[in-house]
């Protein structure tokens, strides 16, 4: 997983243990909750005082498809914690731009699972990332420490401009 996201930004996981019962039930119940009435699913809708649940890119579709429909679900803070110590890689791990590709024809059903940490979480890299076992002195620090809220921040105001990231507003130097 470490060679791929270091190359691609991207791994597929197989052989993952999960029941295919699960995975089928999943996606069953998916499919059932994106085929309700966009009445019903806006029942659910994200709003500004809670950025999390049910969200189309076009909710006045008609007979047309929407672009993309979204469920956002939250995980509890607790558990990522303990994770958000694979994550801060000092730019070693890759984050490729999502390119799904839509069929005018055909739904399209993608479960991603994302993991983010508590507002107030610093991202720093930690001290055993800024060495390399093949070489004697320090790697250089690429990223001055932020927080999670700060990174967000600017994730919502940057929009995904082409050749930029929001990480790089925290570069130490391009």
């Amino acid at each position: 997983m470490v060679a791929a996201s270091s190359k691609w930004g991207f791994f597929k996981l197989v052989d993952h243990g999960v029941p295919s019962e699960i995975v089928e039930n999943m996606k069953a119940r998916l499919n059932e909750m994106f085929d309700l009435p966009m009445e019903e699913k806006l029942k659910g809708a994200r709003s500004a005082t809670m950025p999390l649940g049910y969200c189309a890119t076009n909710p006045d579709y008609g007979k047309n498809l929407p672009w993309a429909e979204i469920l956002q679900l939250l995980q509890s803070p607790q558990q990522v914690l303990g994770f958000a110590k694979k994550a801060w890689t000092n730019g070693r791990l890759k984050s490729v731009i999502h390119r799904a590709v839509v069929n005018k024809e055909k739904s399209r059903l993608s479960i991603a699972y994302f993991l983010s940490p508590a507002l107030s979480t610093i991202i720093d890299s930690p001290p055993e990332l800024l060495k390399d076992p093949n070489t004697d002195p320090p790697i250089n620090r690429k990223y001055v420490p932020f927080t999670w809220a700060d990174f967000r921040k600017e994730l919502l105001i940057q929009k995904r401009v082409i050749g930029k990231t929001a990480l790089d507003r925290y570069l130490i130097s391009p």
